[in-house]
């Protein structure tokens, strides 16, 4: 240290060993840590809290259940440190997500907290996330198929899916009439799922140009599970839509033409004597529709999201029915 000798008498100001200033003592403020464990499958060990303040140890700091999966904990902390940190479930470390994270040098991230002055209770956060678990909702979804064009076989028909492992016996699906069996069930509306009909045990030939590879040379039904109860359209067993009636002639189909299939920003309807037409989504929902004025007209589809859909044109006493991918 250096000093220019006053003239006067005087008190130096109070500096800290090896500092300085005066020492600056660190306060404390208690850190209340929450995490949610709904969606963990939580260890008979515990659920802890691991970090920078004690070694990253995974037994030191175990956590309390306070009610509806999620587990607390309370520290006193170093209002000037800056921690890094994890939760535990048993002996298994989060995996933290990057956007929360700090680089924890072995590949992965840690959580990480800058000590706030005052007692605080942090934000509940879900094991693994960046922020509270998001509950799936439920709805309740009927599927529909037209067995008309089918032998039904004397075990009934049923549904499997990736909601059952495609268990070609667990949902048995119901006759309401004219060859339509039903059957509702309760989906997380979070989900995507797969999924085909079983007349018996043999499951059906899904087109490939409303389906996602099965993974065995063939294709799956795909639905992403609607927000809001839905009925689905009825499809035929084996088709992507529902089944042609049988007044219907080869020659009355021919006379109507869609193009490009798949399609981008419009479609051609080619049909003699057409009144209006529907474009509807595979929940049922009418994405598009609107009149026919001409034999050949564009329709445009710009406002419609990719997909698979049914085109349903109208004519005086004929229904014909199109599939269509919007790309």
């Amino acid at each position: 240290r250096v000093l220019h000798v006053p003239d006067n008498d005087t008190v130096l100001s109070l500096v800290c060993f090896n500092e300085c200033s005066n020492c600056v003592l660190p306060g404390f403020a208690d850190v209340t840590f929450q995490v949610n464990m709904a969606q963990q499958t939580v260890s008979a060990q515990g659920v802890f809290l691991a970090g920078s303040f004690n070694g990253f140890s995974t037994t030191a700091d175990s956590m309390i259940l306070v009610g509806n999966n999620v587990y607390e904990l309370t520290l006193s902390l170093d209002t000037t440190a800056t921690i890094n940190y994890k939760f535990v479930n048993g002996s298994t470390f989060e995996s933290v997500n990057a956007t929360c994270g700090v680089d924890d040098g072995f590949g992965g991230y840690n959580r990480v907290l800058n000590v706030p002055d005052n007692d605080t209770v942090l934000s509940l956060v879900c094991f693994n996330e960046c922020s509270n678990c998001v509950l799936p909702g439920f709805a309740d979804v009927t599927f529909q198929v037209n067995m008309a064009q089918q032998t039904v076989s004397a075990q009934g028909v049923f549904l499997a899916g990736s909601f059952n492992g495609f268990s070609a016996t667990a949902d048995s699906m119901i006759l309401v009439g004219n060859n339509i069996y039903e059957l509702t069930l309760s989906l997380d509306t979070t989900a995507t799922i797969n999924y085909k009909f079983v007349n018996g045990s043999t499951f059906e030939s899904v087109n490939a140009t409303c389906g996602v590879d099965d993974g065995f040379g063939g294709y799956n039904r795909v639905l992403h599970v609607p927000d809001n109860d839905t009925v689905l359209s009825i499809v035929c067993f084996n088709e992507c839509f529902n089944c042609v009636p049988v007044g219907i002639s080869k020659l009355d189909q021919q006379k109507v033409n869609l193009y490009p299939n798949p399609a981008n920003d419009y479609f051609v309807i080619n049909a003699l004597s057409a009144i209006s037409f529907q474009i509807v989504a595979a929940d049922g929902s009418i994405a598009k529709e609107g009149s026919l004025a001409q034999t050949v007209e564009q329709i445009d589809i710009r406002d419609v999201k990719s997909g698979f859909y049914i085109v349903k044109i109208y004519q005086s006493n004929t229904v014909h029915v199109k599939p269509l991918i919007k790309k």
